[in-house]
């Protein structure tokens, strides 16, 4: 796979969506339906965060993949998980970036204020 990611980082207009690998007939149709759905995650991100090659076993493609085949439940599903932290404005922005912080840290107070600090 970092070959065909080269490949597409030199190619330069390049975009590739990959599956994992798969064995046979079976596995190929596997791998093949992984790779439409990276490049429906691909297709969804803003043109500037895309890289050229998006896999499906990359970190959050496979379930980014899943939530968008019914973007209206997926939206109702965010807001019933997170309530008003949902809501699009900068308050809500604050404390997601926040609580992103916060369990990136392994939720360690004076560690998260240490990264809002820095950031």
């Amino acid at each position: 796979m970092a070959d065909v990611r080269r490949f597409a980082e030199e190619a330069g207009d390049c975009r590739i969506a990959l599956g994992l690998p798969g064995r046979g007939t079976a596995g190929f149709r596997r791998s093949h339906a992984q790779a439409q759905a990276a490049r429906s995650v691909a297709l969804a991100s803003p043109d500037d965060q895309t890289p050229p090659a998006v896999g499906f076993g990359d970190q959050g493609v496979a379930i980014v993949s899943m939530l968008a085949k019914d973007v209206d439940e997926t939206r109702q599903w965010v807001r019933d998980v997170l309530g008003q932290l949902a809501v699009a404005n900068e308050h809500a922005a604050t404390l997601r970036e926040t609580m992103r912080f916060f369990f990136r840290t392994g939720e360690n107070y004076a560690r998260t204020a240490e990264l809002i600090e820095r950031s």
